[in-house]
């Protein structure tokens, strides 16, 4: 089975928050979470414009302003809602975490992977089923380790 279908088969779409916490993969996940929230914030106007008329994402920029993010005696109506763009990109990134680190974790180990039989991707979808990545204070690296070790070690051996 080719690493892709694996991760297709079980875990879902590997999307495009995990694949960037691939791509930064080095150091404290709460860092990583505000650089990767920080990356998604519109640079271009209308960017911001439709970003706000979008569902509602006011309330994004409400809450930015009312945590003391904004700064108000100089009120700029286009910080306020990249403001609010990188509350929702955190709060989405926080919200399925645990997930996002496995996909990046794993996408880091594609390599070592890649020629896994479908017992051994079994074994490993259950290994890293039962990780707790959920903790944003964990650094990336000892996760990708975690999961390295599991592979070196011969547990996946079948």
């Amino acid at each position: 089975m080719k690493f892709k279908d694996y991760i297709d088969r079980d875990f879902d779409e590997l999307n495009y928050t995990s694949q960037n916490f691939a791509d930064y993969g080095r150091g404290n996940i709460s860092d990583l979470i505000g650089e990767i929230a920080d990356d998604e914030v519109s640079i271009y106007y209308s960017g911001m414009i439709d970003w706000l008329n979008e569902g509602c994402n006011e309330c994004y920029v409400n809450d930015a302003v009312n945590e003391g993010l904004v700064n108000t005696n100089d009120f700029d109506i286009f910080k306020a809602i990249q403001c609010g763009q990188h509350k929702q990109n955190e709060e989405g990134l926080c919200s399925d975490l645990d997930n996002e680190v496995k996909y990046g974790v794993l996408w880091n180990l594609k390599k070592e992977i890649e020629n896994a039989t479908d017992e051994q991707l079994g074994k490993l979808t259950d290994f890293v089923n039962d990780c707790d990545f959920d903790d944003s204070n964990r650094d990336f690296e000892d996760c990708i380790q975690e999961v390295r070790d599991f592979v070196e070690n011969g547990y996946m051996e079948v």
